[in-house]
């Protein structure tokens, strides 16, 4: 079916991945620690604070036992 012109739909999440240009070590628990060269999925992102919310990916797949933030700079 068809949506009509009046109907749009639901707006899809910014969600992509980014290689990291450097190591980052985090300095809070809610931080993310990473590689240089590590690949990130991103989910979410902190323009004021100019920070990204992902989880390293290893093998093509999404490790799943830490989501953190880190500065955008380093990727």
């Amino acid at each position: 079916m068809a949506l009509k012109s009046a109907m749009k739909a639901p707006e899809a999440s910014k969600v992509y991945v980014v290689r990291a240009l450097d190591k980052f070590a985090p300095r809070s628990k809610d931080e993310l620690e990473f590689k240089k060269g590590d690949l990130i999925l991103v989910v979410d992102e902190n323009a004021a604070d100019a920070k990204f919310k992902g989880e390293v990916i290893k093998s093509g797949k999404v490790k799943g036992d830490k989501m953190g933030w880190f500065p955008t700079w380093y990727v």
